[in-house]
């Protein structure tokens, strides 16, 4: 294979000589394996259930494993885009990682989910402000690279604001805590 088990034990060099070894790279959320003028992309996987074994236990054991804090930054943005896409009906099977946007409409709008919140997964003394940030982005594709200037891909941001009242009541499941615009 590509990448071994025994190209990831300590001693085998840096994370950047591993990349050089074994020639892959991350393109539009897919592993692409090859020199840059030899894209390919791993074939798209079948949707998983959650009932695979996995090791000791299964695919829904990870889930709970990785996205069992929802306040956590990331697991709370791919939440709301999540609600999003539920909402436009995005005809997508799931959501693209590093793509240019995050959710698309059945009409085919490109839609940028910004998601910020007053309480995090660590201790605080006092709610977070409310910022968003990175709303242009600089577009990459594999044929060209980082287009040159910055600029808005998305033909419609939605800001969602995770509004639990304290601490002690977050509840990102209760949908009226969650304000959208």
């Amino acid at each position: 294979s590509v990448l071994s088990r025994d190209a990831l034990r300590p001693g085998c060099g840096s994370a950047g000589e591993l990349v050089r070894r074994c020639e892959w790279r991350v393109c539009q959320g897919r592993v692409v394996i090859g020199p840059v003028s030899e894209f390919r992309y791993a074939p798209p996987l079948a949707p998983l259930k959650g009932d695979e074994r996995l090791l000791d236990g299964s695919v829904a054991d990870f889930w709970r494993w990785a996205l069992g804090d929802l306040p956590m930054n990331n697991a709370r943005g791919w939440f709301a885009e999540y609600l999003v896409a539920r909402v436009v009906r995005d005809p997508r099977p799931g959501r693209t990682e590093w793509g240019s946007y995050d959710v698309e409409s059945r009409e085919g709008l490109k839609i940028e989910v910004k998601t910020s919140g007053y309480w995090q997964s660590w201790a605080q003394r006092a709610p977070s402000s409310i910022t968003f940030k990175g709303l242009r982005g600089r577009k990459w594709t594999p044929q060209t690279g980082y287009e040159r200037e910055p600029s808005i891909v998305a033909d419609v941001f939605v800001f969602a604001i995770q509004a639990a009242p304290s601490a002690e009541a977050y509840d990102p499941l209760d949908l009226s805590q969650w304000d959208f615009y």
